[in-house]
């Protein structure tokens, strides 16, 4: 398989677009600053068909971008423990690690196939998923047969609208 899916910002080119999806929600992009809470924020904000997220209700701080990060007084005697699933890790590094991962956060994407059901933490998680599918997915909103190339086509034009950045067209 070639690397033929060019990040829009920098120019990195990925053999999937779900590899695509991992460089922008990791931050390892620096020329988009995107990372996996702020392509959550506009996909939700943007995706008001529900296309591919879920309809949520949202107060203001539940789903707040703050750092969360644990202390010394995570200790319980035997390992650093997660206050919310009791997971014990060895090192406090190893349990701010597993706090700052989205293991905790509401699975906001679905499958844009009704008949499926599945729901996802992450936009590449999704991305995964349809390009693992041997069907394709209408999308109503703008008449296009979803793979995974063309789901992130759906996913470039809502960051394209929300941040203004140049994105070249794929």
């Amino acid at each position: 398989m070639s690397n033929s899916i060019e990040c829009p910002f920098c120019r990195t080119f990925f053999t999937t677009a779900s590899g695509l999806v991992i460089h922008l929600e990791s931050g390892a992009c620096r020329s988009s600053n995107l990372n996996r809470t702020k392509i959550k924020e506009i996909v939700q904000r943007l995706d008001r068909d529900h296309v591919i997220t879920r309809p949520m209700l949202t107060m203001p701080g539940y789903d707040s971008a703050t750092p969360t990060m644990a202390t010394s007084r995570a200790w319980n005697g035997s390992g650093f423990e997660c206050y919310l699933c009791h997971r014990e890790f060895g090192s406090l590094n190893g349990l701010n690690c597993h706090i700052r991962s989205p293991v905790h956060e509401r699975a906001v994407y679905k499958c844009p196939k009704a008949s499926c059901g599945k729901n996802f933490r992450m936009l590449s998680g999704l991305v995964q998923h349809v390009e693992s599918e041997s069907w394709y997915v209408f999308l109503p909103l703008y008449f296009w047969h979803i793979k995974g190339a063309e789901l992130l086509k759906y996913v470039e034009y809502l960051i394209k609208t929300y941040t203004n950045l140049p994105i070249v067209e794929l």
